[in-house]
């Protein structure tokens, strides 16, 4: 049996671990070859400051917000937050940017705050719907995304009475304005509390529905121009 062993030489052998030439002999002629010392980050039975090792967090503890002590503490944890976000979601490095194309319509005026229909290419023929809506006070605003999970027609959704019914006496709703339409209400109290909202749908739901190439010339009626 021909051989070629790393961390293992026969016995006699004057090569050094990393010279090892295959030989033909019995395995049973082998022995391991170990590092006189073993390189160590840390000292022999110290563990890293890695709050993984720590104990486990539950929903019966008590983890306050503790705010920042300056804004250059802030900024500096914001930043590693961002990094630490991009390289979760896959996008660090960033790929290739493309023009969006994105197109806004539809626009529908409530008394404090707008709708408006949107999409947008992430990625050439691949495309982004939902619906915006907009505060009405002046100035800059922040801005909210937000995903609706593994919901059918989620966008779309409106409850009947007896849905409706039986949320409210479950306790699943408290409002009947808040839970006909459900994920429509989030953009709509965002919107109230002077939050830009994008409610966009997930990949196969609502307007994102017939396929992830879709062109604009077979976009659905209430996502076309």
């Amino acid at each position: 049996m021909s051989l070629r062993m790393i961390a293992m030489r026969p016995a006699g052998c004057k090569h050094a671990r990393h010279e090892v030439p295959p030989v033909r002999c019995s395995p049973r002629n082998w022995f391991p070859v170990f590092a006189a010392e073993i390189p160590r980050a840390l000292p022999q039975g110290e563990l890293p400051k890695d709050a993984r090792l720590g104990p486990l967090k539950d929903l019966d503890g008590y983890f306050p917000f503790i705010p920042p002590e300056s804004r250059a503490t802030w900024e500096k944890r914001a930043d590693d937050v961002r990094l630490q976000m991009r390289v979760a979601l896959g996008i660090w490095p960033e790929p290739t940017r493309n023009p969006l194309n994105a197109a806004v319509h539809g626009r529908i005026e409530q008394e404090d705050y707008t709708v408006e229909k949107v999409f947008f290419e992430s990625m050439p023929g691949f495309f982004v719907t939902g619906s915006l809506f907009r505060p009405k006070t002046p100035g800059q605003h922040p801005a909210v995304l937000c995903p609706h999970g593994h919901w059918r027609n989620a966008r779309f959704a409106i409850r009947s009475d007896a849905e409706m019914k039986k949320e409210l006496e479950t306790g699943g709703e408290f409002l009947p304005e808040g839970g006909r339409s459900m994920f429509q209400s989030i953009g709509v109290q965002l919107a109230r509390m002077g939050i830009v909202a994008f409610v966009y749908d997930m990949l196969g739901d609502s307007d994102r529905s017939r396929s992830a190439t879709i062109s604009r010339t077979n976009l659905p009626n209430s996502a076309r121009r």
